[in-house]
């Protein structure tokens, strides 16, 4: 985890039996750090978002909600990595490509946003965003899904992340 991580997410980690390494906050480093970690104990790397059977079990969310919720005009996701926005989108699209699909980056960790006006992947080398789960970058294959399938990617202030969470009692 990166040095940067909230306690809370590494005391949560620990609860569930993990033992938590940390890396520096760099890219570079949530790189390197996994891979010789695999090297020195002969582990699997199973990606949080860079991993087909991950990406389709986030899918589950959005069949979900289609089912429940009739007459829906948009879906918005949070991008990440793009693993979660990925599946929402394919999805969607699958049970109906009138939906439109919306990915959210936050304007300090806005790599998502700027690959698809890009055309190629751009990185946050040390994204600052106070949502710590959406600092990771999208990969080819995640950002070959939202070239396909995301009708935007839309960027928000830290200040309006911050809204719902002190509407919600979290902030």
């Amino acid at each position: 985890m990166p040095r940067n991580s909230p306690l809370v997410k590494v005391n949560a980690t620990r609860g569930y039996g993990a033992e938590v390494v940390f890396c520096e906050n760099t890219l570079a480093s949530r790189k390197e750090t996994p891979n010789k970690l695999i090297k020195l104990h002969d582990y699997t790397l199973v990606h949080l978002y860079d991993n087909e059977n991950v990406i389709c079990g986030q899918g589950t969310v959005a069949l979900e909600l289609l089912k429940d919720v009739s007459n829906l005009d948009d879906i918005f996701a949070l991008v990440g990595g793009g693993g979660f926005l990925s599946e929402t989108a394919i999805a969607t699209k699958g049970f109906n490509p009138k939906i439109r699909v919306y990915g959210c980056d936050p304007n300090l960790a806005d790599d998502a946003f700027r690959s698809l006006e890009a055309g190629k992947i751009m990185t946050n080398d040390h994204p600052t965003t106070i949502a710590d789960g959406l600092r990771g970058n999208l990969c080819e294959r995640t950002f070959t899904i939202l070239q396909q399938f995301v009708d935007q990617i839309v960027t928000v202030s830290e200040q309006e992340i911050l809204v719902p969470c002190a509407s919600s009692g979290s902030g």
